[in-house]
């Protein structure tokens, strides 16, 4: 039996986002539900004979497919930039307007948004980040960073989405940086001094910018010895208005692709940071 999607428990919600099953968004409700980690009991609008329904479907579900797909979310939101002004998202969230579409400065990179929530990139795009940029648009407040550094699980909301971040974003990370601790290091301080901020001092502590507003602090330490690797990732206490933690999960498992991507085109004999370089 297959499990339902997220997009079939969705259209049977309110759609509202009231927040009375304890989840910021009925999008983020639907994908817990669906995965088997939220009780569908706890929205009061979805009928009460499709529950059992949803639970039994959900119960095969592997655990890393749980954490829903990126690509369905992107399904369920994309329509909602019809009703975004470009001009005052810009200006609220740190970005400006290129023709027919929002545009951000990332990273080296620029990534854009057009009226039907289609994201474009000269660089390799992946889903993780195009669905976390349309949360920023659609739900960021352009708060401005405080500079008061917090862990994932310090975040509101993040119950319903911490084993999937430290599973695919922490966990998924570190295991990165460990499998090429020297390449991690050049690729997280040249993307770090371009974009630097202000932060706790560190020998290998940089602070990126992955969206103009939501600062990601990453500390490292490769292995010394008998001494065990370390690395610890932290975000300013504004993310919970500019992302939330749905989005800061997407935007860390986009994070990581993109490292990945970049050290498997290094292996190939490429020099995919030449242009953050300068060169």
């Amino acid at each position: 039996m297959a499990r339902m999607s997220a997009l079939e428990v969705f259209k049977h919600t309110a759609r509202s986002n009231c927040g009375e099953c304890g989840v910021a968004t009925c999008m983020a409700f639907s994908a817990l539900a669906a995965a088997g980690q939220k009780d569908p009991d706890a929205c009061p609008y979805l009928p009460k004979n499709l529950g059992a329904e949803i639970r039994q479907r959900a119960s095969a579900v592997a655990e890393d497919q749980a954490a829903n797909s990126p690509d369905a979310v992107i399904e369920l939101i994309s329509g909602k930039m019809q009703e975004i002004d470009f001009e005052q998202a810009a200006q609220r969230l740190g970005g400006s307007v290129n023709g027919e579409r929002l545009s951000f400065h990332c990273l080296g990179r620029i990534f854009e948004l057009d009226r039907e929530g289609r994201m474009y990139s000269l660089c390799h795009v992946n889903s993780w980040v195009h669905v976390a940029l349309l949360l920023y648009v659609l739900q960021g407040e352009g708060r401005d960073p405080t500079g008061e550094w917090v862990t994932f699980s310090e975040l509101k909301q993040a119950r319903d989405w911490e084993r999937f971040f430290n599973h695919r974003c922490l966990a998924a990370m570190h295991r990165t940086a460990d499998g090429q601790p020297e390449l991690f290091l050049d690729i997280i301080e040249l993307f770090g001094k371009q974009y630097r901020a202000e932060s706790p001092s560190s020998e290998h502590s940089v602070v990126l910018y992955p969206l103009p507003k939501v600062p990601f602090f990453i500390s490292y330490t490769p292995r010394d010895g008998d001494f065990e690797s370390t690395l610890s990732l932290l975000f300013d206490r504004t993310i919970e208005s500019n992302l939330r933690a749905e989005g800061t999960y997407m935007l860390g498992a986009g994070l990581v692709e993109m490292f990945n991507r970049i050290i498997e085109r290094h292996d190939q004999g490429a020099d995919p940071l030449r242009k953050v370089r300068g060169g």
